[in-house]
């Protein structure tokens, strides 16, 4: 009687292919090594991470040396965040206009003061920061938005919208209310096409993050008003 014919045992033949396991081996090895750069290119926890550059120009003057601000593609126009917190700043101001226009509330820089406030409560409530010390910090930066606001203010109160009743917002809700405009719809009257192209010619945030190219871009919008008459 022949012996029992003994039951082949095959070998499952591996998905990629006889060198699967040496590869995967090299593929685990170069995840492994740049697995530190790919953390890396998230912000570092210390760094406050804005939606707008106006806020990141306010926020750059507001923290101590040693922190960071970067704006962060598609982060909310309206909120900050650091590492694990987040928290907003427009709790205190009245927003005009939708879709992106919304996000301008920083062309009317008496917002800044609001904004500024916000973003000190909100660090020092983080416990990242003390609060008298960003406190201390916060004055002399609303101090020095303050006396630039006066000299503008007073610029726009000779511009061709102050006092007038407008049709449509044109894409600067907070700009032309600070300027002194009224917005009826129904009733108002629309801007010169010359003015109205002015505007539109605007750019739609500072080219720089940092305060200095905060203030340029608000003179670069107060004298699109301020240094031209509409017929009346």
């Amino acid at each position: 009687m022949p012996p029992p014919e003994r039951p082949h045992c095959a070998r499952r033949a591996h998905p990629c292919g006889p060198h699967a396991g040496r590869r995967g081996f090299l593929i685990a090895a170069a995840a492994a090594a740049v697995a530190p750069y790919a953390h890396a290119a998230g912000p570092p926890p210390d760094q406050l991470v804005c939606g707008r550059p106006e806020v990141a120009a306010l926020a750059a003057r507001l923290l101590p040396p040693g922190l960071g601000v970067t704006v962060a593609p598609g982060a909310s126009p309206y909120e900050v965040r650091m590492g694990g917190s987040s928290w907003s700043v427009v709790d205190d101001l009245v927003l005009y206009g939708a879709g992106p226009v919304r996000a301008r509330f920083l062309d009317d820089v008496r917002n800044g003061a609001f904004v500024l406030r916000a973003l000190a409560e909100g660090l020092a409530a983080s416990g990242r920061l003390g609060a008298q010390p960003l406190e201390a910090r916060r004055r002399a930066v609303a101090r020095e938005l303050a006396r630039r606001v006066f000299a503008w203010t007073r610029r726009l109160a000779r511009s061709p919208v102050a006092g007038r009743s407008l049709s449509g917002e044109y894409g600067r809700p907070y700009l032309l209310r600070w300027a002194g405009a009224r917005f009826d719809p129904e009733g108002g009257s629309p801007l010169p096409p010359p003015l109205e192209a002015s505007l539109a010619a605007l750019p739609d945030a500072p080219r720089a993050p940092t305060f200095e190219g905060y203030l340029t871009y608000v003179e670069t919008l107060v004298s699109a008003l301020a240094g031209r008459r509409a017929d009346r």
